[in-house]
């Protein structure tokens, strides 16, 4: 998710640059990227949120596992 953060940065920048320097390839490079990193941010939260679902399922069968063990 971090990356996601950091490529909206950048592209923002990118995107201010162009704009100002009427860089148009740049300017829409740039946009393009801070729109996109909106869609991977969603993907990794929706991933996580996901991968502590499935480890909060597991959670209670781990531990009744050890009890037998032990």
């Amino acid at each position: 998710m971090d990356q996601a953060a950091w490529q909206a940065t950048f592209g923002t920048i990118a995107a201010g640059v162009g704009a100002y320097n009427g860089n148009g390839q740049l300017y829409f490079q740039g946009a393009g990227n801070a729109l996109n990193s909106g869609g991977n941010y969603d993907r990794a939260n929706f991933a996580l949120k996901q991968i502590v679902d499935r480890w909060n399922q597991l959670v209670p069968r781990h531990n009744e596992i050890l009890q037998q063990l032990r």
